[in-house]
């Protein structure tokens, strides 16, 4: 399986007057962009778009939501949009960076020049999502064409997990059993292949493993694993009318059925359980759960770990 796959993160600040702060890059085109960048090593997406604005504007912020996902399927890149707020109302932005010749706030309705085509998507999104008050977090990712994304190319490829949440008619979830590691219940998914957006892998591994064809709705969780390195996406899916019943598909599946949610089978990982949960709390899903494997279940209201953060370490 193919673990890999660019990630980047951005950050969309506005000010008490409605402006959004941009930065003026030295580099490529000169462009008018969001501050972000290239996720490091063993850094979630929330610590990119948290770092870069500081380290490109020396403003420290605290990331509110997520606002979009973006992904260029040709540069396998993964990019999402947080909205952020400073810490400090009267911290100024300043360059930070040799990347950076300057950074200020713009009046959305007159953006600077040059700007890419993918800057401007960025802030659209984000002022009809202020504006119509969308509390949770985006229905699925967005395919954007190529020639928009940066052209670098850094080491920044991690772990993406995509997981499939599929409920029937009657409101059971559809599981299947592994046949190693313990031989757990779990939902349909695994790791995102090259070239193959969060929303694809869903339902790719979902009908490798079940013959089901499902449509991916809306992301309803997101998750990042310290210790593994890995972003894992839960997405609510639907069966394709018409589309029969699970059969294991896999050598990796022995066994796939639709289960209650009151009587889930034995055995199964806590971090399933939580997915679950969460799935049909019904809770808008504004920034990933930072987890621990031992500490997935002890949270009911996710505690302050990072600023900006949902956290679940007890």
């Amino acid at each position: 399986m193919y673990a890999n796959g660019l990630m980047g993160a951005a950050a969309v600040i506005f000010d008490a007057a409605g402006r959004v702060l941009l930065v003026k890059q030295t580099y490529g085109d000169c462009n008018w962009a969001l501050p972000g960048g290239y996720t490091e090593p063993h850094e979630s997406v929330v610590e990119t778009a948290v770092r870069e604005v500081r380290e490109e504007t020396g403003l420290q912020v605290v990331a509110d939501r997520l606002n979009g996902i973006y992904y260029g399927r040709q540069r396998d890149f993964h990019h999402f949009v947080f909205l952020c707020r400073t810490v400090g109302a009267t911290a100024k932005p300043r360059p930070s960076s040799s990347e950076v010749a300057a950074c200020t706030y713009w009046p959305t309705e007159a953006l600077p020049h040059p700007m890419s085509d993918l800057t401007r998507r960025f802030i659209r999104d984000a002022v009809a999502r202020d504006a119509v008050a969308v509390a949770g977090t985006p229905a699925l990712p967005v395919i954007v064409t190529s020639r928009t994304w940066p052209k670098r190319v850094e080491t920044s490829r991690r772990r993406l997990v995509a997981l499939a949440v599929v409920f029937d008619a009657d409101g059971r979830v559809l599981l299947v059993r592994q046949t190693y590691s313990g031989c757990y219940w779990a939902y349909p998914g695994g790791f995102v292949e090259r070239q193959e957006s969060i929303t694809a892998a869903a339902v790719r591994e979902t009908w490798e493993e079940t013959g089901l064809h499902v449509i991916a709705e809306r992301l309803c969780g997101m998750y990042y694993s310290v210790e593994l390195n890995s972003h894992i996406f839960v997405l609510i899916c639907r069966p394709r009318d018409g589309d029969g019943s699970p059969t294991p598909c896999s050598p990796e599946v022995s066994a796939c059925g639709y289960w209650s949610p009151d009587a889930l089978p034995e055995p199964m990982h806590d971090a399933g359980i939580r997915f679950l949960r969460d799935a049909v709390s019904g809770r808008p899903c504004t920034l990933p759960v930072m987890i621990r494997p031992s500490r997935w279940l002890e949270a009911e209201t996710p505690q302050d770990c990072t600023p900006g953060w949902q956290a679940d370490n007890g």
